[in-house]
């Protein structure tokens, strides 16, 4: 049975209503089966968002597994996965606003006893809680620098992982319509290198879709504070590396393509 009626664009505002549901009333739940259940929802919403794509292709006849960039159905699609980023991440703000995450413990175990008192390490009265339970979370405004931190890096990595994947289209394959033998011939060579290949990995795992994932896992294991604060810096090096690599590496290999059509002996 073939559902007509339904459009790729009813898809993507569907499972941006799915990312707000879970968002509200699990991903921001004190509860760790809450969140755990926010998760699953998210992850039915990951399936939506390839379903969009897996529908239109089909309504247009397109085999090819490419994105029509600049067309609506592109803009609504993008436009719904950058919402539902957007309220998974305000979802954990309000979730950890409610349950402030703590510091190292080690930092804040008591001090040696001395005369039979103890000194707490937050440097309140002895045997009191006062200054050092207050000082044993983190506050709103680390929480809110940390999850700004990797909401960039999720900008960053869709930004230029559509960059590149459009590049790479075009140069691998939309070009070969109007291209010589010899730059065809080239154009398997890069694809088929090890450069080209590494690259393309290296991106599988630091996409945005990819770093989504890495954080859901994070959600479900009750320990997302720990991932946010562990590729709060380095998942900017991250990848100011791997798009440094990739641009030189599309540089090179459309200039080595390009080539070609004017010395033909670059082949040999």
């Amino acid at each position: 049975m073939r559902f007509y009626f339904i459009s790729p664009n009813m898809i993507s505002f569907f499972h941006a209503a799915v990312a707000v549901f879970a968002s509200v009333f699990f991903i921001s739940s004190p509860s760790l089966l809450a969140r755990q259940v926010g998760v699953l929802l998210f992850e039915f919403r990951a399936f939506l968002d390839c379903l969009d794509g897996v529908v239109y292709r089909a309504r247009a006849h397109q085999h090819a597994n490419i994105s029509n960039f600049g067309s609506i159905g592109y803009i609504i699609d993008g436009v719904a996965d950058t919402f539902g980023c957007v309220v998974l991440l305000l979802g954990l703000l309000v979730y950890m606003r409610r349950c402030p995450p703590h510091r190292s413990v080690n930092q804040y175990l008591p001090l040696p006893t001395y005369w039979g008192t103890t000194k707490s390490a937050g440097g309140g009265e002895p045997g009191g809680t006062g200054s050092s339970a207050s000082s044993a979370t983190v506050g709103s405004g680390k929480v809110v620098f940390v999850l700004c931190c990797f909401c960039f890096q999720m900008a960053i990595a869709a930004a230029f992982w559509d960059r590149y994947i459009a590049g790479y289209h075009f140069l691998l394959e939309e070009a070969d319509k109007n291209i010589t033998p010899e730059q065809g011939a080239l154009q398997d060579e890069v694809l088929k290198s090890a450069m080209m290949w590494v690259v393309i990995w290296f991106w599988k795992i630091m996409n945005s879709h990819a770093l989504m994932e890495m954080l859901l896992l994070s959600i479900f294991l009750d320990k997302v504070w720990e991932f946010l604060t562990c590729v709060q810096y380095i998942g900017f090096i991250g990848l100011c590396g791997l798009v440094t690599v990739t641009e030189c590496h599309f540089r090179n290999a459309r200039n080595y393509i390009g080539r070609a059509s004017t010395n033909p002996s670059v082949l040999h």
